[in-house]
């Protein structure tokens, strides 16, 4: 079974035909189509994760905590803490509990099968994926950092991704191989993503567009007064997620590096941006929240 990021074995990783594990979600999609894997119930998912938590394992636990992005806030927390917030994390089918499944048939290997997939369109457009203008790359989603060339290029969203490509089907004919290819690509698409989940499919990669404007002579060099005036112009942008990655809507008190403090509240996105302050460190306090509470989200 497959073992990495985001994965806790519960059971011993030298018996991978009785393997058990936790997953984050995305993950665990991919251990059901590539491993063969089938669900547990929570509680029998809870059973073997306190069998785990028996045998000391916290180091183990609190690695795992931290790829699945449970928490931001790990370091606080006593192992009795994060024990449980694994515990409301199974419950709410944040990760999920799997195992290799003995009616399970040979499993398919999505990597491989998008990657050929990939490898055909690329050799059928000659590398060049043009579309209204515009220059794109698809790509597999472990791929993603070793594209050549990645600061050129940025992620389209999936609903310009998926008319890219229906465009592009559409002008070849999807009658043809190459029309045949883009509807599959458009199939294997990943949904939107934000860390700390991950991409699971297929990305649509946009080059940037690079200004062809002359460069202008920028006069003489700025004094130290005027330095300092742009300096005092920075901004700052903050996000804020819960334990399971989700945007949080809010009250955040602010203290910037002037030391004036500010209220704010993060926005639907979770999102919050301040212009025209002063340049260093900012200290962000959020409301604590209620433990029981916590337990029963």
């Amino acid at each position: 079974m497959l073992f990495g990021r985001a994965i806790l074995p519960l059971t011993p990783i030298w018996e991978p035909e009785k393997a058990i594990v936790l997953a984050y979600r995305l993950v665990a999609d991919r251990l059901r189509r590539e491993e063969g894997c089938e669900d547990l119930p929570v509680d029998e998912a809870l059973r073997h994760f306190d069998w785990l938590n028996h045998q000391s394992l916290s180091r183990e636990i609190r690695r795992f905590v931290s790829d699945a992005g449970l928490t931001r806030d790990l370091r606080e927390m006593k192992d009795w803490e994060v024990c449980d917030l694994v515990r409301v994390a199974i419950k709410t089918r944040a990760v999920v509990c799997l195992r290799k499944s003995d009616k399970a048939g040979k499993p398919v290997d999505a990597t491989t099968e998008q990657r050929h997939l990939v490898r055909n369109i690329d050799k059928q457009t000659r590398g060049h994926l043009n579309f209204s203008g515009r220059q794109y790359k698809l790509v597999v989603d472990v791929d993603l950092g070793k594209v050549s060339g990645r600061n050129s290029y940025e992620v389209a969203r999936r609903d310009e991704a998926l008319r890219v490509l229906d465009g592009l089907a559409k002008e070849a004919g999807t009658a043809g191989d190459l029309g045949a290819l883009l509807v599959q690509a458009s199939a294997k698409l990943t949904p939107d993503w934000r860390p700390p989940s991950q991409p699971d499919g297929l990305i649509l990669l946009r080059r940037i567009r690079q200004s062809n404007a002359p460069v202008k002579d920028t006069g003489p060099a700025i004094t130290p007064s005027q330095v300092k005036a742009l300096l005092e112009r920075a901004w700052i942008g903050i996000v804020v997620v819960d334990n399971f990655g989700r945007p949080w809507h809010g009250d955040v008190q602010l203290r910037l590096a002037s030391g004036e403090d500010r209220a704010c509240s993060t926005d639907d996105n979770g999102e919050i941006h301040l212009d025209r302050i002063r340049p260093g460190a900012v200290e962000a306090v959020l409301p604590k929240l209620d433990h029981d509470a916590y337990q029963k989200a």
